[in-house]
């Protein structure tokens, strides 16, 4: 967590051990992401947040990989 935060950015991976960054969302903008999902697979997530400086983004963590199955 950054204090002030610009955005997000959210990986996404059939794999646990290896994500992709797949959306990248400005939190100014008041809009929520959907991410297109298969019916019946397992996905795993990730976020981490972004503030940005002097036109620079510095980026915090990520957080730990959390498993999603679509029911």
């Amino acid at each position: 967590n950054i204090n002030g935060e610009s955005g997000y950015q959210i990986s996404k991976s059939t794999s646990a051990t290896k994500t992709s960054i797949v959306s990248t969302y400005n939190t100014t903008s008041g809009s929520s992401k959907n991410l297109t999902v298969t019916k019946g697979k397992t996905y795993y997530y990730k976020v981490r947040a972004y503030k940005t400086v002097d036109g620079k983004k510095i980026f915090g963590p990520w957080s730990n990989v959390k498993a999603f199955t679509v029911k």
